[in-house]
């Protein structure tokens, strides 16, 4: 799989050099123990849940429809699915597991995983592994086979003998040569043993282990091994290889086996310590609390966004993030929706949940988890402000063993404060800096046209009269606009106005170039259009009408579907009717709707 940006990893690229999650490529060693432990590491591949697939498919021909072809091409390659790594597990108790990392199989209704003959080339492949457990915080996840099935008698067997800075290490797996998984296995050697970054792994819970075994996309979720000549496969895990740093030669991150095996224990073993009750008020009390901490953006709380949470309000979220939101904000989203669009939907809902808490008069500190209420599948959490009374209700839904929020109830504040990019000038005055983008897809416009000039023929005269009579100079036009920054588009016109005295008409099509200013409550948008249609005065057209006119639109955000705004250009017609040649000068102002 080309692994899919996620919220540790994105917060990495903000403030240090860019990381992106990837996978680990191996050199080569002898062929005997290579066939070893090739019959332990697997190609793992999730497979969508079909309403998951309907859901993109939809969303993908709705992307092509308003002009986001790039964005659709991304959403036709998800779909296509991806793979990573994997290896197995086999319990003390017999029971067979495939571990990998989470953002390997992160929308997966189910997952299989192949397993290569070395001297055949055949594939063994087991479908119908279920997800049995991730946890968002370390990146692993548990693969459990289906029925309880057994295939294996042993698997890999975990380490957690102390290593060194120096010490060699074997990285295993299936990093892609194009579309195609191809085995490596790889030598490095292991230089800092104990790393910590707290953007890829919370330094509370465990450091990495940086190594320098190579490392490509595909490997994810694959072994970090040293040899171990008493373990059946040759070798002994003593990580999983998470990611990457890109700028850097040879600079590897895998998770301990420690963190793994804590992991695996907890999501084999019963639960006897904590009903679900109180998982549910701890989580929601950890998502408040990612709102108090003083370098936190909204990625930090993208692990409690539920995927039913996406599904309902994603799209609209990804839209609001592409017209509205700074430009910062706007990377972050596109660049995770290029790798993993489902998971840049994600991004976006949890941006409007951020925007939602976090720009508010309420002290988030003050609020608690009191009641927890079981409704079925989904539990309601209240929490409230003992002070104040105020209230926050979420709803939590539990997905691949974790419990997410797929509803919240709170006054949202960015309506109060709207979400822009300022800066202060050395005045003091605060600026709005805008972005360039589509503000709205689609307009309807009406007005008047005001004559300044107009020459017949050879003989020019000037109409000095710049009043407006209904019916007689009046401009109705539609327009859609295009491409992601909505620097073009086209539309129709029709004119009634006096030409040389006559009430003429005009219609045709039009075609604009644009330069959207969009500053979040409102879009300045210069803009110089050209059109060319029919024209007459009587019952069939009788001539022909060419015009091209520089302007300016203002557009009022107000929160609806339809924003109102003005418009004004100078507008310059060339008409020949009935033979006769014209040039017509005017001032257009205009009102207009816009979707």
């Amino acid at each position: 799989m080309i692994l899919p940006f996620f919220n540790s990893f994105l917060l990495f690229i903000k403030k240090t050099a860019k990381i992106f999650v990837c996978s680990i490529i191996v050199l080569s060693i002898p062929v005997i123990a290579d066939a070893q432990i090739k019959s332990y590491v697997g190609i793992v591949r999730e497979h969508y849940y079909p309403s998951l697939v309907q859901f993109m498919e939809g969303y993908r021909d709705s992307l092509k429809d308003d002009g986001y072809t790039t964005y659709a091409k991304y959403v036709d390659a998800y779909l296509k699915g991806g793979f990573g790594s994997g290896f197995v597990y086999v319990s003390p108790d017999g029971q067979n597991y495939i571990i990998t990392n989470r953002h390997v199989v992160a929308q997966a209704g189910s997952a299989s995983i192949e397993f290569e003959d070395s001297d055949t080339g055949k594939i063994n492949k087991y479908d119908g592994l279920t997800v049995l457990a991730t946890d968002d915080d370390i990146d692993i996840a548990i693969l459990a086979f289906p029925g309880e099935q057994k295939p294996f008698k042993t698997g890999l067997i975990f380490s957690t003998e102390v290593i060194h800075d120096g010490d060699d290490v074997w990285s295993a797996g299936y990093p892609g040569l194009g579309a195609d998984p191809i085995w490596q296995l790889g030598k490095g050697n292991i230089t800092n043993a104990k790393v910590r970054i707290n953007d890829l792994l919370d330094s509370g819970i465990s450091t990495l282990i940086q190594h320098s075994a190579q490392a490509d996309a595909g490997n994810s979720g694959g072994p970090l091994m040293i040899v171990s000549k008493k373990d059946p496969a040759g070798y002994a895990v003593i990580g999983i290889n998470t990611w990457k740093a890109t700028y850097r030669e040879a600079t590897n991150y895998a998770i301990p086996s420690q963190v793994v095996i804590n992991f695996i224990n907890r999501a084999t073993k019963p639960r006897i310590e904590q009903s679900d009750e109180e998982i549910v008020k701890n989580r929601a009390a950890k998502f408040i609390s990612s709102f108090q901490q003083e370098n936190a953006d909204f990625t930090s709380i993208v692990k409690y966004i539920s995927y039913s949470f996406t599904s309902k309000t994603g799209k609209d979220d990804f839209e609001a993030v592409l017209r509205f939101a700074p430009t910062t904000i706007r990377n972050i989203v596109m660049d995770t929706f290029t790798d993993d669009p489902f998971e840049g939907l994600r991004f976006a809902t949890a941006y409007k949940v951020w925007k939602q808490y976090h720009q508010t008069d309420l002290d988030l500190k003050a609020y608690s988890a009191e009641t927890v209420t079981n409704n079925g599948s989904n539990y309601t959490v209240e929490m409230s402000d003992s002070k104040t009374g105020k209230k926050i209700i979420t709803e939590w839904t539990e997905e691949q063993g974790l419990w997410r929020i797929t509803d919240s109830d709170m006054p949202d504040a960015s309506k109060k404060r709207k979400n822009v990019t300022t800066k202060k000038t050395n005045a003091g005055f605060i600026v709005t800096a805008p972005s360039i983008t589509r503000p709205y897809f689609f307009s309807l416009q009406a007005g008047g046209i005001f004559a300044v000039t107009e020459d017949v023929k050879n003989n020019s005269y000037t109409n000095t009269s710049l009043s407006y009579t209904p019916g007689h100079a009046f401009n109705v036009q539609a327009d859609f606009i295009f491409g992601t920054r909505g620097l073009w588009g086209m539309g129709g016109f029709f004119n009634l106005e006096n030409v040389n005295s006559d009430l003429t008409k005009s219609a045709g099509l039009d075609v604009a170039l644009r330069l959207p200013l969009d500053f979040t409550a409102f879009s300045i948008i210069p803009y110089i259009q050209s059109g060319l249609g029919l024209c007459w005065t009587g019952s069939t057209p009788d001539g022909m009408n060419v015009y091209i006119e520089g302007g300016l639109i203002y557009v009022l955000d107000t929160g609806l579907a339809a924003k109102p705004g003005i418009g004004i250009a100078y507008n310059g017609q060339s008409i020949r009717l009935n033979q006769v040649n014209y040039q017509k000068y005017s001032i257009k102002a205009y009102a207009l709707l816009a979707f």
